[in-house]
Order: C-alpha cells, then structure tokens, then sequence
C-alpha cells in the first residue's frame, strides 16, 4: 500500500510491489497483478486472494505479496485462552483484511501458497482465531497436525500456552503446503523508507538463480537484523513443497 485514506501513506510499498513483481515475472514468468494505492481496496484484494487460491492447482503455486501498514488490536470476536488477544491484520485502501479472513480464504488450497508480509504486526498474518498460535516458545517450535510438520520460529509466548496451543487445530488445513515470510514478530516493526521496505530490500538485493528458500531466507534475516537489530523476520512452514534443497519461488 503506497497510501491510504484511513491509514495514512506509507512511502516505498509501490517500490516493494513493483520490485517483486518484476523479480517475479522476470525470473519465473509468474504472470501476477499489482494493486496500489486506491486499487488495493479490501474486495479487490481480497476477491483477488480468493481466485487465485481456488485456481492454483495441486501441483502449482501460488504467491501473495504485500508491503505495507500492518495493524493490531482487539477487534471484537472471541480469542482463545492463552493466545495474546490480539487481531493482525493488513492495512488496505478503505479498510483492514484480518488474519481471520486470510484463514478463511487459504485454508481450502489445494496447491502450494506462499504469503509473503513486509508489514508490522505480520508474523501470523495468515492463522485464523480458531487455530490459535504454532508456536508459543521463543525460538523455534515443532507441531505436527493433520497437515505435516508445522515449522516456526520467533514467537515470543508463555510456555503455558503451549498445551492449549497443541490441543487446537495447529495450522491453515489444506492440501497443499503453506509457507510465510514475514517482516516481524506480532509485537515488532517492519521497517522501510521511500525506497522501500527493509526485508524486501533485502530479498530483492541476495536473491540468485538456484537458491533454495532456506538459503535465500537465511541470508534476508541476516541482512535484516544488519539494518534493523530489532526488527526479527519470521518464517513459518507448514505441510510440504518448500523443503531444504527447493529453488526459491519454484
């Protein structure tokens, strides 16, 4: 979101969109579409969301990017006991998408889907209040649900949430995969500037034909933390197709 009426501009997020678009389209050939600005309303970017999700098939994938304001605070509804009561969610033109709502849209994937999130507040940008957290240690964390292994890392929770965590559903259902990159924990910032965001940045200036995503995200943390010591980026996987060895973006 380069601006917005009710959230206020945002300087770099056209320089983001138009940055991962061309390394998108570039590399790969994905043939994607950028929404800025008074385009990126909630029912376009969310119908959007919905078609491509519901049109990827079991063998494809499917990448959603976002750079931007990111939100958080209680907006109503009931959060499990134990999770941090509060709601994440992506500033768009008009008005918020919810974490809930992105639940809703990516849990009936049949293919692969990566959300990628240079926005503050977006570490679990994509769980709904149902399935509460993955993770609820700093550091890392390992679940397994119907889905696969579940795979995260820098939550910042307290260990008694941790059997109230196991015992909802873990994770977006779905047959295929699902990884997130995100700019931040739930409590922290993702910085940027006129030139766009930190992380993206990042992504866009070490990414190189082969890398797999373990080595890509690796060196984006690094280069991250350089820039911005208390910005922490968080990957989450969940299910299959984005193992060690598979090229970036393939």
């Amino acid at each position: 979101m380069e601006s917005s009426k009710r959230f206020g501009s945002c300087p770099g997020c056209a320089v983001d969109a138009k940055r991962m678009n061309n390394l998108l389209s570039n590399a790969f050939g994905y043939k994607g579409e950028m929404l800025i600005s008074s385009q990126a309303t909630k029912a376009v970017v969310a119908a959007k969301l919905r078609e491509g999700i519901a049109n990827t098939p079991a063998n494809g994938m499917f990448i959603f990017c976002y750079s931007g304001h990111g939100g958080q605070e209680y907006l109503g509804g009931k959060e499990p006991d134990g999770a941090e009561r509060q709601d994440e969610y992506l500033c768009l033109y008009d008005t918020y998408l919810q974490d809930d709502e992105i639940y809703d849209i990516i849990k009936d994937r049949k293919g692969r889907v990566m959300l990628y999130f240079d926005a503050c507040h977006s570490a679990t940008m994509y769980r709904s209040v149902a399935s509460d957290k993955v993770a609820v240690f700093e550091g890392e964390a390992r679940a397994l649900d119907a889905g696969g292994l579940v795979w995260s890392s820098g939550f910042e929770f307290r260990p008694q949430d941790f059997m109230e965590a196991h015992a909802m559903e873990a994770a977006p259902r779905g047959q295929g995969g699902m990884l997130c990159w995100s700019g931040c924990k739930e409590l922290e910032y993702s910085y940027g500037g006129s030139r766009g965001g930190v992380m993206t940045s990042a992504l866009v200036a070490n990414w190189k034909k082969g890398m797999s995503y373990g080595e890509l995200w690796s060196t984006v943390v690094k280069d991250v933390q350089v820039e911005q010591p208390t910005q922490h980026p968080v990957e989450t996987r969940i299910g299959t197709g984005f193992g060690e060895g598979t090229e970036a973006f393939r």
